[in-house]
């Protein structure tokens, strides 16, 4: 069994620390850090052929969606800011 078929599913963030912190440290504004460590999500993580897709989307006041695809021969990370 693959790491990813134990990980595919529906999964929901429950608790974070030290997140304004760290936003804070990679250069988000003091009130933006605070205001994105408040949301939480729901992570949906699907296995495809050629890797995987994860869903997250965010709850509360701000509701978005961000779809992302992996294959399984890519290593990379996605920085947004």
């Amino acid at each position: 069994m693959q790491i990813i078929d134990r990980l595919a599913g529906d999964w929901k963030i429950v608790k974070s620390e030290n997140t304004t912190e760290y936003y804070k440290s990679i250069g988000v504004n003091s009130i933006l850090a605070r205001v994105v460590s408040a949301l939480s999500a729901d992570i949906k993580i699907i296995k495809n052929s050629d890797g995987f897709t994860q869903i997250s989307t965010t709850n509360g006041v701000i509701r978005k969606s961000v779809e992302q695809k992996f294959r399984n021969e890519t290593n990379f990370i996605k920085k947004n800011i």
